[in-house]
């Protein structure tokens, strides 16, 4: 999705997702429907030692 800064896009994105409720009208899904949704920013929280396991230890 293109646009703006400021213009809605994540917004849009949350309600569609269903992690944020509308101000006003309604988000119809289709019963069934799953739908993911991965922000921008988020806090990791993680050790090296869980890094390494995870992704390798480079060697």
């Amino acid at each position: 999705m293109v646009g703006r800064n400021g213009s809605g896009k994540s917004t849009l994105l949350k309600l569609i997702a269903g992690l944020t409720r509308p101000s006003r009208g309604k988000i119809n899904r289709k019963p069934g429907t799953s739908i993911g949704y991965a922000p921008e920013h988020y806090a990791v929280e993680s050790t090296s030692i869980e890094w390494a396991s995870y992704y390798g230890d480079g060697s």
